[in-house]
This record gives C-alpha cells, structure tokens and sequence, in this order.
C-alpha cells in the first residue's frame, strides 16, 4: 500500500475492502489496475465478532478507497475509518447506496446475497476512481 492515499509505487488504485466480496467487485472493475486488501476474507467468519488487530489497522491507513456494508455488519472498519482520517479517501458504503439501515428488514448483512448491490456498487466505485 502506497503512503498518504497517493497511488502506489506500481501505479495501481489502492483499495482496502471490509469483505472480500466487495473487493471481488472492485477487481472485477478495474482488473490490473487496482491492488486490494479484503480484510475478511473468508465468508464464514462473522463481522460481528472480529476483532481488529494491528494488522487491520495497518491495511486501512492508506487506501485511496474503503468498501464496507455499513449498517452496523461491519462496524469495527466504520470505527477504524473514523480513527484514522485520510484526506482524498473515499469510504463506499454499500447500505447506504442502496438504502438500507441497520435493523432493515432483510438485514444488512444479507445485501451481498441478493445481488442488488452491485449495480449501485459498481457505478459508485467507477466514479469514485475515473
């Protein structure tokens, strides 16, 4: 990951995802030109109970963009996001562009499995990186 949010050294978009699927999407998009870190990256494991370490903290410090659902599924990176400011970064968050909020029903954590993210998703991400 490059310093301060600038490009990486190879020239590609740095990105940082809260689950790997959204950092499937992003690779999906750019293809070469993106290096992403999907911080959790096995599908059984639960948001709500992972637990950040020095590590995590580390791989969001520079991103020029940070995916995550949002709506209280993944609030450990909405926290580190807040705890680590980087001007330029642009946070994704993925309830939010599709109008869901903690405690809708079907819940958040089920967005990624219907699909009707990836077109908001995607158009997002296109425009947050052109």
């Amino acid at each position: 990951m490059a310093d301060g949010g600038a490009p990486a050294a190879d020239g590609k978009l740095d990105v940082v995802a809260a689950e790997n699927f959204y950092g499937d999407v992003a690779r999906q998009i750019c293809g070469d030109a993106v290096a992403v870190a999907s911080i959790m990256s096995n599908p059984d494991q639960d948001p709500h109970l992972f637990e950040t370490t020095a590590g995590v903290v580390k791989q969001i410090t520079d991103p020029q963009i940070a995916i995550l659902n949002g709506a209280d599924y993944d609030a450990w990176m909405d926290k580190l996001l807040k705890a680590s400011p980087m001007p330029g970064r642009t946070a994704i968050i993925v309830a939010d562009l599709v109008g869901k909020k903690a405690g809708d029903n079907p819940c958040c954590s089920q967005l990624f499995r219907g699909g009707g993210y990836l077109v908001p998703l995607r158009r997002r991400f296109s425009a947050s990186h052109a």
